[in-house]
């Protein structure tokens, strides 16, 4: 037999599907340039609302007014919003509903790709679908109709004798039976996929009091020697008298304990702050920075104390403000990031410590009390660990269950495509094979054909089968060299079909090894009457 241009067609136009869906809706996990979003939030009403199924791409270019997927790494989410400015290589982004715009500017390398699709209530359904339980009886459900679509069959009715035939042929073909394992495993496979796809590989636990944060403030100055400072110097704790002391020297020791071995880096800064009495001025500045590695770090600034004072009473004469006192803040700001153990760090810690300053002195505040120089607090840290999909017979991890779901797909269509090699091959092999394949519950071989009065040829065996099954007769089958003979018997009638072995051989060359009176040429089933 010869492959038909049609069958030809359909294969190259499923491989050109194939491509180009590989090509436009590949996800990124396998290597694709998609990513398929489920809308959880509201910052883009009214154009996008939650439960939508928002697919995107990847593109060389991201213009202003583009709604965009970015990834968030400091919160770990991924957000859809508008791209509302360019600062440098950054992005700025805005949700439509939302009046600020996104504190995180990330840059291209960080963009996931721009909306191309909108599939409204889609992501609802595929939430549903991500429930391990309702995968399954789709799944299971999916499985029930494939076996019961390939098994039905139809009750075989006799035809009575004379009267027209009832009743459709039982010798229809069926689906094969084989293709409910690939079928099941695919679909196993896809729900599967559905869930482990649907979620992060791990899953972030915060931990309260992880860690401790702790730092001591202290302060020092040369001072002139006499009966207020005997040694010549001034430290923590001390008034100190702006006559006598012309620089402090501000020091901050901070310190991160927790248990397990960290790895943690940040930068630390220490600012001044001075402040009149009635708020009308303000005065910053910065007395020391760096970076750091590790739990802990020192931070030393140089405070003009008797520059600032009197900068304090220049201010005074020039605005003829009465004010004589102001506050001074010394703050340390410490950002720290990274794990101690399993637990991830990412923490600002602010403390700061309060004087009172007039044209004559700086004293700690005292106005609400006690004053410490130590400052500690206490913080929660996230613990990141593996994020496991309950199947209820067993709880695989979602990376696990993404490599399974590829290995299952894959086996699925592998068996698809060994079932599918093996109906070709048995398609185009002989047809006498096909015919003892499919219908060789119904022929009963003779080693030599009786003479019939009249003979109608039929078309196809599966004209002549079923007129076997509406009859309820078998075929008879003869075999003489590579010619097979089907007769089917019907009260002097004769139907009959011929095969060969050679498909070179025509009928003409056995018509005349026939036993034949008469001979009629029939498309199919007809009256015996």
């Amino acid at each position: 037999m010869k492959i038909r241009i049609q069958t030809i067609f359909v294969g190259v136009l499923a491989l050109v599907v194939g491509v180009v869906g590989w090509i436009y809706f590949a996800p990124t996990q396998l290597g694709g340039s998609t990513s398929y979003m489920i809308i959880r939030g509201v910052s883009m009403q009214p154009s996008i609302h939650a439960g939508d199924l928002v697919i995107v791409r990847k593109q060389s270019d991201y213009p202003v007014g583009a709604v965009v997927a970015y990834r968030n790494t400091l919160d770990k989410q991924t957000v859809l919003h508008r791209v509302v400015a360019r600062d440098g290589s950054r992005y700025v982004f805005k949700g439509d509903a939302n009046l600020a715009r996104d504190a995180f500017q990330p840059t291209e390398s960080g963009l996931m790709g721009e909306k191309w699709i909108q599939l409204p209530y889609a992501g609802t359904a595929l939430e549903w679908v991500q429930v391990p339980t309702n995968a399954a009886l789709l799944a299971i459900g999916a499985i029930v109709l494939a076996a019961s679509g390939g098994a039905a069959t139809q009750k075989r009715k006799r035809r009575p004798r004379g009267g027209a035939a009832a009743g459709a042929p039982s010798t229809q073909r069926r689906l094969n039976p084989l293709l409910a394992a690939p079928l099941a495993v695919l679909i196993v496979s896809l729900g599967l996929g559905a869930v482990a796809f649907g979620r992060d590989k791990s899953v972030q636990t915060s931990i309260p009091n992880s860690f401790q944060q702790s730092g001591d403030f202290s302060y020092f100055g040369l001072a002139k020697r006499g009966i207020v400072y005997p040694s010549g110097t001034v430290s923590t704790g001390q008034t100190v008298f702006t006559r006598l002391v012309e620089n402090l020297a501000f020091t901050f020791r901070y310190r991160l304990n927790a248990s397990g071995s960290p790895a943690l880096s940040g930068k630390a800064l220490m600012n001044a702050s001075i402040t009149s009495a009635d708020n009308q001025y303000t005065r910053s500045f910065t007395l020391a920075q760096r970076s750091f590695e590790g739990p802990q770090v020192t931070l030393v600034g140089v405070f003009p104390l008797r520059r600032y004072t009197k900068l304090m009473e220049a201010v005074q004469n020039e605005t003829q403000d009465p004010t004589s006192t102001y506050n001074v803040a010394i703050t340390s700001s410490i950002s720290v990031k990274g794990m101690v153990g399993a637990r991830r760090v990412n923490e600002t810690y602010s403390p700061s410590l309060s004087f009172l300053l007039d044209a004559h002195k700086l004293l700690l505040d005292r106005t609400n009390g006690a004053v410490s120089t130590h400052v500690s607090k206490s913080s929660a840290g996230t613990v990141e660990s593996t994020n496991n999909i309950d199947l209820r017979i067993a709880k695989p991890s979602v990376s696990t269950a993404r490599e399974l779901s590829i290995i299952g797909v894959l086996l699925a269509i592998l068996g698809l495509g060994a079932l599918v090699a093996l109906g070709v091959k048995r398609r185009f092999s002989d047809e006498p094979e096909q015919i003892a394949r499919l219908y060789g519950h119904v022929l009963l071989p003779v080693t030599q054909l009786p003479e019939f009065d009249r003979i109608v040829e039929c078309d196809s065996i599966d004209a002549l089968a079923t007129l076997a099954d509406r009859y309820d007769r078998a075929i008879l089958y003869h075999r003489e060299g590579g010619i097979h003979t089907y007769v089917l018997q019907d009260e002097g009638l004769a139907y009959r079909y011929s095969a060969f072995d050679n498909a070179l051989l025509q009928p003409d060359a056995y018509a005349a090894s026939l036993p034949a009176k008469a001979e009629t040429r029939a498309a199919g089933p007809g009256p015996t009457d």
